[in-house]
């Protein structure tokens, strides 16, 4: 007698092929590059990743894998939205000012090796040109951000992650003139569009020059909280973990 096939096996298996085919197509070959996301994270794993260009000992699980995958959906759900825009001429921005759409490009920060690809840019009418990136949460880290007891922010990652791409699409477009972090709520479908500071494309910048100096000189990074790991659940999460406490 056959067994029912197990539907969880094999979105597993479906969201691994699909990782790993992502993977094939935009990093195979370019592993030395540092990963514009990983602005802000701790120096230890970036040197692992993307200096010494080892294998994860402690790779993504299943569960983890699944949960990003909600991310990438959502993502791409945005993609077919603007190119919805990007072929209907009569595209606007509350009805005022069309506008160009560019998205998924990449951008190469060369003398620190650093790179990425943006979500999303609108370039007006008017020339401007305005960045968005994409996250996706839960209720509750939602409740913990935009809440009515939202907690202080500890982390900048994001914001420097959005100035990494900031400074690649100034770099592009000759100019940038705002940047947003546009967050969506896997539960219950709420958006928040939250504008960025623009000094974060500075801050970025010298950021990936301090990693890619310190990494040249010094090499793989000693244990310093703040910095490597950069906050105390890094750790828990890292891809490389075993590999981390076998070089103490």
């Amino acid at each position: 007698m056959y067994r029912a096939p197990e539907i969880q096996n094999l979105y597993d298996d479906f969201v691994k092929q699909t990782n790993d085919t992502n993977f094939e197509e935009r990093y195979k070959g370019k592993e030395h590059y540092y990963h514009a996301s990983s602005a802000g994270s701790c120096r230890r794993k970036t040197f692992f990743q993307s200096v010494a260009c080892v294998e994860p000992t402690n790779p993504i699980d299943k569960g983890n894998l699944r949960k990003l995958r909600l991310g990438t959906v959502f993502h791409s759900e945005m993609e077919d939205c603007f190119r919805y825009y990007s072929t209907n001429s009569t595209n606007s921005t509350n009805g005022t000012n069309s506008f160009k759409v560019y998205q998924e490009k990449e951008i190469i920060i060369k003398e620190f090796n650093v790179r990425g690809y943006y979500d999303l840019v609108l370039v007006l009418e008017s020339g401007q040109v305005f960045l968005y990136d994409f996250k996706t949460m839960g209720s509750y880290p939602w409740k913990l951000k935009f809440g009515m007891k939202a907690k202080k922010p500890t982390s900048f990652r994001y914001e420097m992650q959005l100035g990494t791409y900031g400074y690649g699409v100034k770099e592009e477009f000759g100019r940038i003139d705002g940047m947003f972090l546009v967050y969506y709520n896997k539960d219950d479908s709420r958006m928040k569009q939250i504008p960025i500071e623009l000094s974060y494309v500075g801050v970025a910048y010298r950021h990936w020059r301090e990693v890619y100096e310190h990494h040249r000189r010094e090499g793989l990074p000693q244990f310093e909280f703040g910095v490597s790991p950069a906050e105390s659940w890094e750790c828990n999460y890292c891809s490389f973990k075993d590999i981390c406490d076998k070089s103490l």
